[in-house]
């Protein structure tokens, strides 16, 4: 008898061991990957194609984003990727990223900018080498030469704001306000960008009038050192399909009647003597209302249609929906851009565990509005 428990407890241990070594090998592969119920990183949003890891073509977002992902951008596309800690990346047309973590990208061609400042380090690979980023900044891989078989490329870094730490020469500091050029040898130059233009009117998010053929006026702070003016807008915040203009130093006005959609994102550029884009403005945005939607007296509430549950993924709650054209729309007190479908996103960010409250307007221009209120909890930080 006491052979048989002694038997017994030794296949027990053997058991129990056994499936700790299984979930602790299946638990480090999962924690290896992440989704968005894990604060991944993911997709927001994006203009024209985008694939998958070269194969699938991505046509619903939000999409999350796994470790070892790839995204590749086809030409006039690109997207908005947000990360689980809230930064945002903007990644540019015929672009090519691998999500190695949620704190690690490799570039391998095209341009992936940083939008917002970030709460922890991110690292952008490329090449052999590696950029510690905190804050605003564009990496933009170019090709400059073709030999028998064999293409060259130069990785091109503008830093707007923070200092970026490397390890080429031996942990060099790229410094803000710097354009830097480099090949898989190190650094080829390095130039002080001219400081970037104050934006004045239009307002950031002015609604404006304006009947067909009727002008808008832009305007913004002379910069001393420019020898011209690169005037850009787009129909998207990360300025894909963008228009530009370039602009003699003595004007620092342009009028321009063209826009076929809203909002219009726009921004500034500063050009030296020796034609190098300097530092850009921070990107202002209007809506354009029809001259007939104006004078329309709306009595009726605004339609707001709210999708899915609103269930938060960590402390994050990812909110799409639907309103009419023209309305005034806040999440929590903050203005969310409608696009010309009709169509919204945002993400809210929780800092505190606990129960917390989502409001949303939409109001229209008779003042009428329509509101949606709903309570969630956040179970982590």
């Amino acid at each position: 008898m006491k052979k048989i428990l002694v038997i017994f407890v030794a296949i027990s241990v053997f058991i129990f061991v056994g499936f700790f070594i299984y979930s602790s090998v299946s638990g480090s592969n999962v924690s290896n990957s992440f989704d968005i119920n894990t604060r991944g990183a993911y997709l927001i949003s994006q203009v024209g194609k985008i694939l998958l890891n070269d194969s699938d073509e991505i046509s619903v977002t939000p999409f999350s984003l796994r470790n070892g992902t790839k995204l590749s951008s086809s030409a006039k596309s690109g997207g908005l990727i947000v990360l689980g800690t809230g930064e945002e990346l903007g990644v540019g047309e015929n672009s090519e990223i691998i999500i190695l973590s949620n704190k690690k990208i490799k570039l391998l061609k095209g341009e992936l900018r940083f939008l917002t400042p970030t709460n922890d380090a991110l690292f952008v690979l490329w090449d052999n080498y590696s950029f510690r980023v905190r804050d605003k900044a564009v990496f933009l891989v170019q090709e400059i030469k073709k030999r028998r078989n064999q293409v060259d490329y130069q990785l091109i870094i503008k830093i707007y704001s923070h200092a970026v730490r490397s390890n080429v020469n031996g942990n060099k500091v790229l410094l803000k306000g710097y354009q830097y050029i480099l090949d898989s040898s190190g650094i080829v130059s390095e130039f002080r960008m001219i400081k970037a233009p104050e934006l004045k009117e239009p307002i950031d998010g002015k609604n404006i009038s304006i009947d067909e053929g009727s002008n808008i006026i832009f305007k913004w702070d002379k910069v001393p050192e420019a020898s011209s003016y690169n005037f850009y807008f787009s129909y998207n915040p990360i300025f894909l399909n963008s228009t530009l203009i370039n602009i003699k130093k003595s004007f620092t006005t342009i009028n321009i009647t063209d826009f076929k959609e809203s909002p219009v994102f726009w921004k500034v550029c500063g050009v030296d003597k020796a034609n190098r884009e300097g530092l850009c403005s921070d990107p202002f945005k209007f809506h354009i209302k029809n001259l007939i939607q104006i004078l329309q007296l709306w009595k009726n509430p605004p339609k707001l249609k709210i999708e899915g549950p609103l269930t938060p993924t960590g402390n994050l709650v990812i909110i799409k929906g639907s309103t009419d054209l023209g309305v005034n729309l806040t999440i929590n007190g903050e203005e969310v851009n409608v696009d010309s479908s009709g169509n919204f996103m945002h993400i809210l960010r929780f800092n505190t565990i606990g129960e917390h409250s989502i409001r949303i307007v939409a109001r229209n221009l008779s003042g009428a509005e329509k509101v949606f209120t709903k309570n969630v909890i956040i179970y982590e930080k």
